[in-house]
């Protein structure tokens, strides 16, 4: 039996890319009262992007170290770029490995928003996308394989080459697209954990969307309870938490 005062809804790992700001804040938004996340960070001394991201998750095992004996229901890995460039099948095998030592599943970003999707009966998607044109390309083809139509594809800009500058895009940047993006599709997949998605579920003219963010919170709740809430019920719950925090404490 669990005596600990804190995670009586769940005792969560969450692994996010060095520099990225927006993980925390959006998981924070979305776990349920009281429950617990605590965050190891991937680090990398690779200059280029693609070499940095992939580092990220072929180093995993030696991330999760840093957790020492904190035991966790469940442990999401919030970097969609690297189960991208690595591709499905090594995805898969580094984060069956990682769950092994663990004791507890370790899911992916990507394999989170394929969850979210299955749970919203998707199958025809658009990608929305913050990534260097090579990143999207492996995106496009992640999803392909994994058995998804993809009838639009819309890269982001973003101000450089490197993707460390997703991390300065707000929603509005993605907000531009979604009208177009969601004629005749399923859902609408925002990919990339550094751009913040949360306000976007709350504008219906948006359509149907699923983000990286979100549906690893739902993901992870999914993993360690069976029977959890749909996904379009957590994010109305969540929205409802994030209104309420948005206003803030006041302080004086």
């Amino acid at each position: 039996m669990n005596t600990y005062d804190y995670g009586e809804n769940g005792v969560f790992g969450i692994i996010t890319p060095q520099a990225n700001p927006t993980v925390e804040t959006e998981m924070r938004y979305m776990m349920p009262g009281n429950s617990m996340f605590c965050t190891a960070r991937c680090t990398s001394h690779e200059n280029q992007p693609e070499d940095r991201l992939i580092e990220y998750i072929e180093q995993i095992e030696k991330t999760l170290t840093r957790f020492d004996s904190l035991q966790f229901d469940a442990i999401g890995f919030a970097c969609t770029a690297s189960s991208y460039l690595v591709g499905k099948d090594c995805e898969k095998n580094l984060l069956n490995d990682a769950s092994k030592i663990m004791g507890a599943p370790v899911i992916s970003a990507t394999m989170a928003i394929d969850l979210v999707l299955s749970d919203l009966h998707a199958k025809t998607i658009s990608i929305l996308a913050p990534y260097p044109s090579k990143i999207v390309d492996a995106a496009s083809q992640y999803w392909s394989d994994a058995g998804y139509t993809i009838k639009n594809l819309q890269r982001i800009e973003t101000s450089t080459s490197d993707t460390r500058s997703i991390y300065s895009l707000g929603s509005s940047d993605a907000a531009t697209h979604l009208k177009e993006l969601s004629d005749n599709v399923d859902c609408v997949l925002i990919t990339g954990t550094g751009m913040p998605t949360l306000p976007l579920y709350s504008n219906e003219l948006n359509g149907t969307i699923c983000s990286s963010n979100p549906s690893l919170a739902w993901s992870l709740f999914k993993y360690s309870r069976k029977d959890f809430i749909s996904f379009q019920s957590f994010i109305k719950l969540g929205l409802d938490r994030f209104k309420l925090l948005q206003t803030g404490d006041k302080y004086s």
